[in-house]
């Protein structure tokens, strides 16, 4: 086992100067070497002056007493860097692997996942309403309500909306009309003199956050037609 410390100032005859400081430790037992240093040294590279500290160790750690023990936040063993906790203002990686990871703000330019989990309602919010009620013509012009849906858009984006539903008629001709809106606002509408069945609408518009009710409205001529099995489908996609 030997110990050595080591310190030179020196100017050669070209008028390079360097000094060092350097601190090394060797063990040889049953054939095997270990060695250990910190050196510290500044030299004239071609008129420029460098500074160098380097470490020789299999293991490297900064140690801080905390209460009655002692952690190390940062350490190096078998070419791994260990960090407890890091802040980095600016950061480049090339590769990252990270087991599990918490990220406030993220802009990406080209990603691939194999598997995506968005928890609910971050890029749609779907709902729906039904209503299995029969809703009787009650003359033309005179709106009643079938079914309403609301939907919160937490920021801007598009909703859409489609209602169905079955419509039967009695003997002879009877004007009809349905219409969608949002917040008061037409988004779709479709009428006729004739139509046993299943009418539907479809409507889509832009919106910016806030609450909005979607609601579908329906006249029928008279009695002789009616409405029932009212089913609204809404979605708002924010992304």
């Amino acid at each position: 086992a030997s110990v050595q410390q080591i310190s030179t100032a020196q100017t050669g005859l070209n008028n390079r100067v360097n000094a060092q400081f350097s601190i090394k430790v060797a063990v040889t037992q049953s054939g095997v070497y270990a060695l250990g240093g910190i050196g510290v040294g500044i030299q004239n590279q071609n008129g420029v002056l460098q500074s160098v500290v380097a470490v020789l160790a299999d293991q490297f750690a900064v140690i801080n007493a905390a209460g009655n023990g002692y952690v190390s936040p940062f350490a190096i063993q078998g070419g791994q860097v260990f960090m407890n906790d890091a802040f980095i203002r600016d950061g480049s990686i090339i590769n990252a692997k990270i087991a599990n990871g918490a990220i406030t703000s993220a802009k990406i330019g080209v990603a691939e996942i194999d598997t995506l989990r968005i928890r609910g309602n971050a890029v749609t919010v779907p709902v729906s309403a039904s209503s299995p009620g029969n809703v009787l013509g009650a003359g033309v012009g005179q709106w009643q309500n079938l079914v309403a849906v609301g939907v919160h858009m937490d920021e801007g984006g598009f909703i859409t909306a489609q209602y169905s539903c079955y419509q039967g008629f009695g003997s002879g001709i009877r004007k009809y009309q349905f219409q969608m809106d949002i917040n008061g606002l037409v988004i779709a509408e479709g009428g006729g003199d004739w139509a046993d069945g299943f009418p539907n609408l479809t409507g889509s518009i832009g919106v910016g956050p806030g609450y909005f009710v979607i609601t579908v409205k329906w006249w029928g001529e008279n009695t002789g037609v009616g409405v029932r099995n009212h089913n609204l489908f809404a979605m708002g996609t924010k992304r």
